[in-house]
Parts: structure tokens; C-alpha cells; sequence
């Protein structure tokens, strides 16, 4: 399980990766965002991907 979030939503992706491995949940989770890009251009249909996404960040910056 791929676990991916930038800006304000990377502490939710960590924290859900923590929650995973403390479940014994097999998971990865990237802070760099060029980690993120090149792990998640690697996925298969068979990997899981959890992506967090403030919105209101990415819609602040588009009106600017």
C-alpha cells in the first residue's frame, strides 16, 4: 500500500501510514514529492493507493 500527500494533507498521509504499520499493514509512504511521482509511476493494478489532497490549497493557488 502506497500512502501519498504534499502540503498541509502529508501529515494526514503520515499519520495513516503510522496507523497502518502499527496494524502490521505492509505500507509506504514518501515525504518527497519526486519519491512520490517515480513509487507511483511503478504501481501495478495490484497495489493499493491512498492519496490525501487539500483541495482548498490547490484551488487557493489556481486563482492566484
Amino acid at each position: 500500500m502506497e500512502i501519498y500527500g504534499t502540503g498541509s494533507a502529508a501529515i494526514v498521509a503520515y499519520d495513516t501510514f503510522h496507523k497502518f504499520k502499527q496494524l502490521g499493514v505492509k505500507s509506504f509512504y514518501y515525504f518527497d514529492q519526486n519519491l512520490q511521482h517515480l513509487s507511483a509511476s511503478q504501481l501495478t493494478k495490484n497495489n493499493v493507493a491512498i492519496i490525501f489532497s487539500d483541495l482548498s490549497e490547490s484551488m487557493r493557488r489556481s486563482k492566484s
